[in-house]
């Protein structure tokens, strides 16, 4: 596979051809790396510690952005902490807690059991969504068989605030292009009915992969995407199709 590297050394994939078999090992590669980065993240969490947490009738989103920080302080530089509320936030009741040296993932647990919130840890970030009987829908983990290439993307940072999914995916859209010079050019198509009320997407991440990045916009949108040979197209939720031989999921 052919790669070019930035000024900081960087290796990043150009467009080549991937014989099925070399698509099928990266795909169990990716699987493989996924899941021992989230073991590998629990047990980086476990050690860190909070030295005081205060909230008095704090907004869930802002209390979870305020551990997050406090959590990335005491983690240090060399783990990378990202958290992402999947549910609209209004959701969620205010919290009021005052904690002195709790570990972080109590702590953030704590904070879920007052908003009435669940969470889990992912290998990029720990995902957030508002407790109900049944699980919520979620665009899966999907290794992209059609487009190889954009599985080694990485992306330094994603900021977005209130913004429309339109936005967000351009903006992905154009990260992927000026973080490659060019080598990788996006198509995205949208495939989604009409809404009154657009969902907003807010997101704050750092050093995620393209996919996973994508993946929660779609979570934050209540949408689903498949990665096809010359596009990745975006899709309702409920027309989400699990059988979609198109990509690899896990």
């Amino acid at each position: 596979m052919g790669v070019w590297s930035d000024k900081m050394g960087v290796g990043r994939p150009t467009s080549s051809v991937f014989s099925d078999a070399a698509i099928r090992k990266a795909a169990e590669t990716s699987f493989l790396q996924d899941t021992a980065r989230r073991e590998i993240v629990n047990k980086q969490y476990q050690f860190v510690t909070i030295p005081r947490l205060t909230f008095r009738e704090a907004t869930f989103d802002s209390a979870v952005e305020l551990l997050r920080q406090q959590a990335q302080k005491s983690a240090g530089p060399a783990t990378i902490i990202n958290a992402v509320i999947l549910s609209p936030v209004d959701q969620f009741s205010r919290v009021t807690l005052d904690l002195s040296n709790i570990p972080f993932l109590e702590g953030l647990r704590y904070l879920c059991d007052q908003a009435g919130a669940d969470y889990g840890v992912e290998p990029y970030a720990i995902a957030i969504t508002k407790q109900a009987k049944s699980q919520p829908f979620r665009a899966s983990s999907k290794f992209p068989s059609q487009q190889p290439q954009l599985s080694m993307l990485v992306l330094p940072q994603v900021e977005f605030k209130q913004a429309s999914l339109a936005e967000s995916l351009d903006a992905l859209k154009q990260q992927a292009v000026r973080l490659t010079n060019g080598a990788i050019e996006v198509n995205i198509v949208t495939k989604l009915p009409p809404v009154s009320q657009p969902p907003s997407i807010n997101l704050s991440l750092r050093g995620v992969p393209f996919m996973e990045a994508l993946r929660y916009v779609c979570d934050q949108a209540h949408a689903d995407f498949s990665v096809e040979k010359y596009g990745i197209v975006i899709s309702s939720a409920e027309s989400s199709n699990p059988t979609n031989t198109s990509q690899t999921s896990h």
